[in-house]
């Protein structure tokens, strides 16, 4: 894998999601990054699209 896509696959939040299915689902799973690691970029994830949702909501909503 390039340097650059190697990068971009460490910022996008899929790759944490798919590294906690994979150890979830999988009988002896093992984890790239951990499963707290995982799950605080998920949440961190969730808090600033919330936090933008929020904001543009009023003025969408006119």
């Amino acid at each position: 894998m390039g340097r650059f896509l190697a990068c971009s696959a460490q910022i996008n939040p899929l790759t944490y999601l798919i590294d906690a299915l994979r150890g979830l689902m999988i009988t002896v799973g093992e984890n790239v990054h951990g499963y707290t690691v995982d799950f605080v970029v998920m949440l961190a994830v969730f808090a600033i699209l919330l936090f933008v949702a929020v904001k543009l909501y009023p003025t969408l909503a006119e």
